[in-house]
C-alpha cells in the first residue's frame, strides 16, 4: 500500500511539473512578437499540445491509482 501511495506522490509531482511547463510556454504568447515568426508559434503550440497530452496520461494513470487505493481500503 506503500508503494501505491509513493506512485500516487510520484505521479501527483509530475503533473504539476507539467502543468507548470505549460504555463510557462503559455505565458510566451504574451509577448507580441512572437507572432512575427510563425515556425515559434506552431513550435510551441505543437509542445503545449504534447504537454497536455501527457499530462492527460498522467492524470488517468493517477485515477486509476486511486480507485486501486481506494478498494485496497475497503477491503
Amino acid at each position: 500500500m506503500q508503494k501505491l501511495e509513493e506512485k500516487m506522490e510520484q505521479l501527483q509531482l509530475w503533473i504539476t511539473e507539467k502543468e507548470e511547463q505549460i504555463l510557462s510556454l503559455e505565458a510566451e504568447f504574451y509577448d507580441p512578437k512572437i507572432y512575427s515568426n510563425e515556425t515559434k508559434v506552431k513550435a510551441l503550440n505543437n509542445e503545449i499540445r504534447l504537454l497536455k497530452n501527457e499530462n492527460n496520461h498522467l492524470k488517468n494513470n493517477l485515477e486509476k491509482l486511486e480507485e486501486q487505493y481506494l478498494e485496497m481500503m475497503d477491503e
